[in-house]
């Protein structure tokens, strides 16, 4: 079963282009192959010889700011792109411009809740896992009944009382701040 992921990429806009083409490298085939288009601030992935629409891209202060979708990121911890710009106009066939960089970029997978539920008895800890979690990021543990469960700043819950819990877990990064999920923990004799 393979995890599908995504990527957030941020890329200069180039000057007079309108698309970008993604390529990906296929390690077994050593070269590069379609992987995205972004054309008109809109995502498209490159499936089955076809481009399909995945999502929108935004363009601030002359920054592209791109969400690549369903990355196999289980099989290949790391992925290499090039990023070509180029101009488009209608009747004419797609130009890449011969000064326009490659720039390659590598693919992480997302920080996700590993943990989405606990048994604990009363007196025993368990931890909570975080997969893929990002360098220079803060991790912060809520339980919403302390009379039932304790959690540590690592994420360690510690069993109190017979019952039912739950943690949310948050991540802080960049100054922005996101729910990852919520842990729901029973507490046993």
């Amino acid at each position: 079963m393979s995890t599908k992921s995504k990527a957030v990429l941020r890329f200069q806009q180039a000057a007079r282009a309108n698309v970008y083409y993604i390529y990906k490298y296929n390690t077994s085939q050593k070269k590069y192959l379609p992987a995205f288009q972004i054309k008109d601030k809109k995502i498209y992935a490159y499936q089955g010889k076809k481009y399909v629409k995945t999502g929108t891209a935004a363009l601030k202060n002359g920054i592209y700011t791109a969400t690549l979708t369903g990355l196999n990121l289980k099989k290949e911890k790391t992925q290499t792109y090039i990023i070509k710009a180029a101009r488009s106009l209608k009747g004419y066939p797609t130009a890449i411009g011969a000064a326009s960089k490659s720039i390659k970029l590598t693919a992480v997978p997302e920080t996700t809740l590993k943990t989405k539920s606990l048994t604990v008895k009363r007196g025993k800890k368990k931890p909570i896992t975080i997969a893929n979690k990002k360098k220079g990021a803060s991790y912060t543990f809520r339980a919403d009944k302390k009379a039932i469960i304790s959690v540590s700043k690592k994420g360690i819950v510690t069993g109190r009382k017979t019952g039912t819990a739950k943690i949310t877990v948050r991540e802080k990064y960049n100054g922005k701040t996101r729910t990852l999920g919520t842990v729901k923990v029973k507490v046993k004799k």
